[in-house]
């Protein structure tokens, strides 16, 4: 299961990166927000700017490994009653939707991080 969810997850790399581009210039832009507020106050938090903008890069590189702002497949199933088919299956669905998180995330962060 995992790997055909990987294979489904990449099966678009202009997609991937379009988003990484996208994930880049909005890394870009946070890091110049962060560079003007560091030069006003330069020991802010004990960081440097240096940390600052690793975390700003970081950070954009997790948002789809960590699916902040989606994971709503299994949602959409609930809603629809298709789940009771994944219940008649001969596999766990915990253990079928872990496998397919866990690779989706593999698949983000090879093509995003």
């Amino acid at each position: 299961m995992a790997w055909y969810a990987f294979r489904r997850h990449t099966a678009y790399p202009l997609s991937a990166l379009a988003e990484a581009l996208t994930n880049t210039v909005f890394g870009f832009l946070r890091a110049y927000i962060l560079i003007a507020l560091w030069n006003e106050r330069p020991g802010l938090g004990g960081y440097d700017v240096a940390d600052a903008i690793t975390f700003c890069f970081l950070t954009q590189a997790l948002i789809g490994p960590v699916q902040i702002f989606g994971g709503m497949e299994l949602t959409e199933r609930i809603r629809s009653g298709d789940v009771a088919i994944d219940l008649h299956r001969p596999v766990d669905l915990q253990a079928w939707w872990m496998a397919d998180d866990l690779a989706r995330g593999l698949a983000q962060l090879v093509l995003r991080g």
